[in-house]
């Protein structure tokens, strides 16, 4: 995890723009992946999000096989900034490993081609 933070923090600096928005426009939309979101969080922890997505969000569980909060809910572990929640389809998944394995996306600094 905290290669990423790192990442996350360096890209606001180096690119002057947020992580998210170098994901979107580097990754998701030159994939056409348009059922991944990286939403912004609310004060009650949980992702920004229509309800009608936040609805189909996927529950998390603990290792106990206990649900842990309400589906979309940011945990504190990673509540520090630079982190954040992505949310994605099982077909945008697979279009994103696709391009990983065609080494289309590793360099998010380049547009993927």
């Amino acid at each position: 995890m905290r290669g990423i933070c790192c990442s996350s923090s360096r890209s606001n600096v180096a690119y002057r723009r947020p992580i998210s928005a170098l994901i979107e426009d580097g990754i998701l939309k030159p994939l056409g992946m348009n059922q991944t979101f990286l939403p912004e969080r609310g004060p009650d922890k949980r992702a920004i999000m229509a309800p009608e997505l936040l609805n189909r969000a996927v529950q998390g569980y603990a290792d106990t096989g206990m649900a842990i909060g309400p589906p979309g809910d940011q945990q504190s572990y990673y509540d520090f900034p630079g982190t954040g929640q992505m949310f994605s389809s099982a077909r945008d998944l697979a279009i994103f490993m696709a391009a990983w394995a065609r080494r289309s996306i590793r360099n998010c600094g380049k547009p993927c081609r």
